[in-house]
């Protein structure tokens, strides 16, 4: 959609998302196959059709994000025309955007494999995110396998995942405090400005964070559709 609006054509980001998709409709197939499934296969059906959306969803918002990041050049926003700074804001605006979706994808994925495998996670935190998930299902023998995958993409990622859950928190979680005093400062000193992120190391982090969701739910639903009965 997003793309459609900026006259671009509607297509996917990279081979990993065209097998995430497949992966996920392979499964969604396989329940619609099974003869009187389990009531919860239904649901995990309905769920597993969602991410496909979310994840388009979130590769147009990294898009755009990247889009309108080009045509930021200026080190601070003080020194931006008002064009540039139109960019700016919309830049800013997406790449929250995505990092949301990040992490919305995963923790919805967290849920989905707790009620896949019967983990129960529930038990250990009312609450919990796809990293609790992926705690539990360490002394899971059964989802082993899954498990060291799902683990290795973590470790891979550490240092992309902790910046981008740390910005995450701060949109909405916290305020962000020394954003506010750095505030402050440049109003009662006019010589100091805020200065504009590293927008191309951001855009890199996002699409690293992107190819690795797409990863995790390729190997999710590859093996999410074993075994079914």
């Amino acid at each position: 959609m997003l793309k459609s609006l900026l006259g671009l054509k509607e297509q996917a980001y990279c081979t990993e998302q065209v097998e995430a998709d497949q992966k996920i409709r392979q499964f969604c197939n396989t329940v619609k196959k099974m003869e009187q499934p389990p009531e919860k296969y239904y649901r995990l059906e309905l769920w597993a059709s969602g991410f496909t959306d979310a994840l388009n969803e979130l590769e147009q918002s990294i898009f755009c994000c990247r889009t309108f990041g080009v045509h930021i050049h200026s080190h601070t926003e003080a020194a931006m025309e008002a064009d540039e700074k139109t960019y700016y804001h919309r830049y800013l605006y997406f790449y929250k955007n995505a990092i949301i979706r990040i992490f919305s994808i995963l923790d919805k994925l967290g849920y989905f494999m707790n009620e896949r495998y019967d983990l129960y996670t529930e038990k250990i935190k009312h609450r919990f995110s796809y990293y609790t998930v992926l705690r539990h299902m360490e002394k899971q023998k059964r989802v082993k396998y899954l498990y060291q995958q799902l683990y290795a993409h973590k470790v891979a990622n550490i240092n992309t995942m902790k910046r981008l859950r740390n910005q995450r928190n701060i949109e909405i979680h916290y305020m962000n405090f020394d954003m506010i005093n750095d505030l402050i400062r440049s109003k009662q000193q006019p010589s100091i400005h805020n200065v504009v992120e590293d927008i191309e190391r951001d855009v890199s982090e996002l699409h690293d964070a992107f190819k690795m969701t797409c990863a995790i739910l390729i190997d999710v639903f590859s093996h999410a559709s074993k075994d079914m009965r």
